[in-house]
């Protein structure tokens, strides 16, 4: 099932850090919140960074992060 972004509410903020870490925090944030589950799977990374006016190279580093530490 592909989740869409308006359910997901994801947001980055450049001035707060890392982005590919706040996109790791609010991804982890969504599985535990249920918003994001089993069998889920998030936009393209192409939708996800023109979403949220970032870099492919900044999802795809977050979403293998997440995926490696076993959020999804």
């Amino acid at each position: 099932m592909d989740t869409s972004l308006s359910s997901l509410t994801l947001s980055i903020n450049p001035d707060e850090g890392k982005l590919y870490l706040q996109l790791i925090h609010q991804i982890k944030s969504a599985v535990q919140s249920q918003r994001l589950t089993t069998g889920s799977r998030l936009p393209s990374s192409r939708a996800l960074a023109s979403a949220l006016g970032i870099s492919r190279s900044t999802v795809s580093q977050a979403t293998i992060n997440c995926w490696l530490k076993g959020f999804w």
